[in-house]
């Protein structure tokens, strides 16, 4: 398991709707995939009847080969494909970036632990792009 799986949010002072196209746009244009995306507000109001503000998770991959890895190491299925919360937050939307670290440095997780780093880069390109793109930060 990760040692350390806290997350980084990120506040965009757009609504919902907008923030979430800028999230899938900014992803493909660093080369990241959005494998799937759920309505996880939608679900708790069919399921349970609980009416929640906008939650979307989207499960992003690299354009690398993560899967491989996931195929040698039971943490990977875990921790791959990244799942990345759009909330909406009255006026402004929260996205939540899981900040994880690479497992161990053995020879077993070596290939996880390689394609995470790769990945973390990714993300971090991509969300740092988002900002400057939307003014909230220089």
């Amino acid at each position: 398991m990760p040692r350390d799986m806290a997350a980084v949010t990120y506040f965009l002072p757009e609504p919902f709707d907008a923030t979430r196209q800028i999230v899938w746009n900014r992803l493909t244009q660093v080369g990241l995939r959005v494998l799937q995306e759920r309505d996880l507000s939608a679900w708790f109001q069919k399921t349970l009847g609980v009416r929640l503000a906008r939650c979307h998770v989207l499960y992003v991959c690299s354009k690398y080969s993560e899967f491989a890895a996931a195929s040698t190491s039971a943490e990977a299925g875990i921790l791959l494909p990244v799942h990345i919360v759009v909330a909406e937050r009255g006026r402004q939307t929260e996205i939540h970036v899981p900040s994880f670290l690479p497992i161990d440095d053995s020879a077993e997780n070596g290939q996880l632990a390689g394609t995470l780093y790769r990945l973390r880069t990714e993300l971090s390109t991509a969300f740092e792009g988002v900002a400057m793109q939307r003014g909230c930060c220089s």
